[in-house]
């Protein structure tokens, strides 16, 4: 957060009964964006962050809290929220993986002091990317292990429209990518 300069004021304990994993209260301003194609439009686009509400327990019971993996990897999600326009689209999960990334590098040079245990073993939770944004994200996430060295080639190791191999393994993200292959899913 401080090399990005954000602050996030409040973190609070989200009630099991919510539903949700986590949120973020962002404030948005409209702004106005080009493309490259020269076509201007609007979107809100969040700015400050004023709270983030993350589940801490297992919802069937509330004396047991979630695997420090899971708490790390909603909270991840939630500032991803930040600066990004509109939902879930490709530039949440572009920041989603960056960050999921430089979580990794801070703690393999000690300057975040955790287990390997607390890293997120995945960028999104299973049956969260569905449809056209699985092919979304894995653009994303190999452009952003691979470069511009060699061509992606996401579409080797998963279906884009039913969103499962040809042998019916439902697949997710998963952020141990190696420049070497496209192991961009694991089956669960």
């Amino acid at each position: 957060m401080c090399r990005r300069e954000w602050t996030v004021p409040m973190l609070l304990e989200l009630s099991g009964d919510d539903g949700r994993w986590g949120y973020a209260k962002v404030r948005t301003e409209t702004k106005y964006f080009e493309t490259s194609l020269g076509r201007t439009y609007t979107g809100a686009q969040a700015v400050q962050c004023d709270k983030i509400y993350l589940q801490l327990r297992t919802r069937s019971d509330p004396y047991t809290f979630l695997r420090t993996d899971v708490i790390v990897q909603t909270l991840l999600h939630e500032l991803a929220h930040i600066s990004t326009r509109g939902g879930h689209g490709m530039d949440f999960y572009w920041r989603n993986m960056k960050l999921l990334k430089e979580l990794e590098r801070d703690v393999k040079e000690d300057l975040v002091k955790v287990g390997a245990w607390s890293i997120p073993k995945r960028v999104a939770f299973p049956n969260e990317v569905k449809g056209l944004n699985r092919a979304f994200v894995a653009l994303v996430s190999n452009s952003i292990f691979m470069g511009d060295k060699r061509q992606p080639k996401p579409f080797d190791n998963f279906g884009v429209a039913g969103g499962q191999t040809g042998r019916g393994t439902k697949l997710f993200l998963n952020k141990n990518v190696d420049v070497n292959d496209n192991q961009i899913f694991q089956p669960v």
